[in-house]
Parts: structure tokens; C-alpha cells; sequence
């Protein structure tokens, strides 16, 4: 019966400290008071599981954590973390597991006490995917946080786009696109995972124009789509709440729709005429001004914008500028 106590002791604190580190992702880092009351009250019901555990003087009186054989385990996945999300993951599931011990192993002696951890462990089955919902959202706002995007595209820079890149990056431009039409899916994938190297080491993020499973393969931060290509309910599908999706628009009805769909930003263009895409009817202004009214999701400003026009473009309200070529001109 001692072993089994060790048992207890040692997921009980799991569960409690697993619960302890996300709620204080939900208070200090989401500043979200409703999440963080709601993860102090679970772990206030865990307690009260806990405490019908039958002589529960013994579940500290037999620890021994020096002869514990699992105390000095420490895996390479356990030595570092990359970012938020992976922290919460970690301890989320700790909680989870441990929960599922505790009522698993109080069955042998208290079948109310093993029902009662059940419950909890759906409770945070729960809690792990509203919080998972609200720290990607978070996540992702602090990447938005971006005045000056810039596309880099051999159509417009010829051979040399990781100069272009370096350059681009090493100006202080923290969000930049891959685009590139013409180049084979091979090719592509080589020189995005080129560009992701580049972006890593500048701390920049990196958004993928249309190759949805090339910027899954590099864990790219997010991708770009058009009005023609896959549907932004199924691109979520298929990329998670983590990541970051764009859409391009090119009227207020486009606008008004990527608002309603799953979409992180929306860019409104061409603004003005283009070498880019010389075909494409620039959208003006008044346009980009109503959608920034109306849309309350980032708008990004695209198209024929440079230092010659720029302040015209900003007394619309729109926060954000892309650009291809003259980024050197607009930093």
C-alpha cells in the first residue's frame, strides 16, 4: 500500500503544479482574470479529491524522493521550450495524465474519490482547448503587431531573394512573405526552408503565399491565400489554430466576407496601379478607407505604395503596409 501512496504523491503534485503554470499563462501573460479564476478553481477541486484519499497522513509521511528512480530522469524534450504554446502543452498534459493516474489508482480504495478525479480530468480536457484556443490568438495578435510587410517574389527580385532577404530582414522588418508563381514545388520548398533559416535567425515571421503543406513541412508562421484558391475554413483545418492566415481582397464585399471567415488579416489592393500585377484594376482609397472603417480584423494596405504616396495611405487608418520593392524606401 505504500507504493501505491508514493503514487498519489507524486501525481497529486503533477496535477497541482501542471495546473499552477498554465493559470499563470491565463493571469500574466493572457491578463485573462475569468481563465485564471476558473484554473484556481479547478485546482481547488482537486484538492478536494485529493482529501478523499483515505489517511492521507501517510501520502507525505512516505515520500521518499531521493530513492524515487524517476528523479533524476530528465529527457531532451524536458531541457528546453520553444515558445508559450509549448509550455502550456507540456503542463496541460501533465495535468491530464496525472488526473488519470489518481483515478485509475484510487479505485483501489475509494471508487468516489476515483469518479471524482474523472470528472476533473474532463474538466481540464475542457480547459486545454479553450485556453489552447486564446494563447494561439495571443500568439498570433503580438506577431500582427507589424507596420511594414514586405513580399519577396523572383518575379520582382530575380535570383538574388536571400540577399533580398538578409537585406530585408537586417533593416529591422519582422514579417515578410515567400511568393513565388512560377517555381516547382521542389524548388519552392528549398528556398522557403532557405528563407526560414533566414527569418529564425532574425526572429522574424514568415508567411507562405498559397503552398499550404510546404509552410506545414518548414513550420512556417503562417500562410497567404487568394480569393481562388482553398477555402479559409478548410486552410484552418488544415494548419490549427496556431498559425497565421491571409487573405488578399480586392473589394468590399471580399472584405467583408474574409472578416466573417477564419482569416488572422486581410490585405485590400491593389491601392494603387501596379508593375507587379499590371492586369489588376487598382481598388483606390475610398476603398481601403470603407474597409478600414468596417473590418475589424488587420488590414493590410498593398499595391503601388511608396514613399511618394505613403501618407495618403495612412490618413485612411490602415496600420499596416506591404510591399515588394520599396521596402528600402518606407524603413
Amino acid at each position: 500500500m505504500q507504493k501505491i501512496y508514493r503514487i498519489f504523491d507524486a501525481n497529486i503534485n503533477r496535477a497541482l503544479e501542471g495546473l499552477r503554470v498554465v493559470e499563470e499563462i491565463a493571469r500574466f501573460i493572457l491578463e485573462d482574470k475569468k481563465l485564471s479564476s476558473k484554473i484556481k478553481g479547478l485546482r481547488g477541486k482537486v484538492k478536494y479529491a485529493c482529501s478523499l484519499i483515505p489517511q492521507q497522513q501517510l501520502i507525505i509521511k512516505i515520500r521518499d524522493s531521493k530513492k524515487d528512480v524517476g528523479w533524476k530522469v530528465y529527457p531532451k524534450s524536458e531541457s528546453s521550450r520553444a515558445d508559450i504554446i509549448s509550455i502550456y502543452k507540456a503542463n496541460i498534459k501533465r495535468a491530464t495524465e496525472a488526473l488519470r493516474v489518481l483515478e485509475e489508482f484510487t479505485k483501489l480504495i475509494n471508487p468516489g474519490a476515483g469518479r471524482a478525479f474523472k470528472d476533473l480530468r474532463f474538466m481540464v480536457y475542457d480547459l486545454e482547448k479553450e485556453l489552447y484556443e486564446e494563447i494561439s490568438d495571443y500568439l498570433k495578435q503580438k506577431k500582427l503587431n507589424f507596420n511594414l510587410y514586405v513580399i519577396i517574389d523572383p518575379a520582382a527580385h530575380g535570383k538574388n531573394i536571400f540577399k533580398i532577404t538578409q537585406k530585408v530582414l537586417k533593416s529591422g522588418v519582422k514579417f515578410i512573405q515567400y511568393r513565388d508563381k512560377k517555381a516547382s514545388s521542389k524548388k519552392f520548398l528549398n528556398n522557403a526552408q532557405k528563407i526560414k533559416r533566414l527569418t529564425d535567425k532574425y526572429k522574424a515571421v514568415l508567411i507562405i503565399n498559397d503552398h499550404i503543406n510546404i509552410a506545414k513541412k518548414i513550420n512556417a508562421d503562417g500562410v497567404h491565400i487568394g480569393q481562388e484558391d482553398i477555402p479559409p475554413r478548410k486552410v484552418r483545418e488544415m494548419l490549427g489554430d496556431e498559425k497565421i492566415i491571409g487573405i488578399s481582397t480586392h473589394s468590399y464585399k471580399q472584405a467583408c466576407r474574409a472578416a466573417r471567415s477564419p482569416v488572422d488579416y486581410l490585405s485590400c489592393g491593389p491601392i494603387f496601379k501596379t508593375k507587379t500585377k499590371p492586369w489588376r484594376r487598382a481598388v483606390g482609397l475610398p476603398l481601403l478607407k470603407k474597409v478600414v472603417k468596417s473590418v475589424k480584423k488587420p488590414i493590410v494596405a498593398i499595391g503601388g505604395i511608396d514613399k511618394n504616396n505613403l501618407q495618403q495611405v495612412k490618413k485612411t487608418g490602415v496600420k499596416r503596409i506591404a510591399v515588394i520593392n520599396a521596402w528600402r524606401e518606407l524603413i
